[in-house]
């Protein structure tokens, strides 16, 4: 059964976070062919819906304060790394979740081992938890 967007989305928040969080504070490069498991066909250039996807997350992800990269490519990305803000919502433990670890290595355990699930339940937790950090600071500088 083929995902849907947001379940793609989610999917590929938690597999590019999980990967920088393994690599921090390198900077890395991210190729959409390699993290999807999919490849363009360069000679139709008939380019799979989750390549798209994925690709447009990672802009997402850029413009909502949670890595920078130095430049992008057609479905590759140069020199990756998280922000601040994507560190510390990774290093975090909501009080939501119960447990020792910080949601960064929950999400990297939960990527490791093919939980979607477990994915997709710490991705809502680190974008609600980002979100509540932007406005926290929003709300400091009134």
């Amino acid at each position: 059964m083929a995902m849907n967007n947001i379940a793609l989305f989610d999917l590929y928040v938690g597999k590019i976070l999980a990967k920088l969080y393994n690599t921090f504070p390198l900077k890395v490069e991210i190729d959409v062919c390699e993290m999807t498991g999919l490849s363009i066909d360069e000679e139709s250039m008939n380019i799979p819906k989750e390549c798209q996807i994925f690709n447009d997350t990672m802009e997402w992800l850029h413009e909502s304060g949670y890595l920078y990269y130095q430049q992008s490519y057609p479905y590759a990305f140069s020199r990756v790394v998280l922000s601040a803000k994507g560190l510390e919502v990774l290093k975090s433990t909501p009080q939501s979740l119960q447990q020792k670890d910080g949601i960064g290595e929950t999400l990297r355990d939960a990527v490791a081992h093919g939980k979607n699930e477990l994915i997709r339940l710490s991705v809502n937790t680190i974008l609600s938890h980002g979100t509540t950090l932007a406005f926290g600071a929003m709300a400091g500088q009134s």
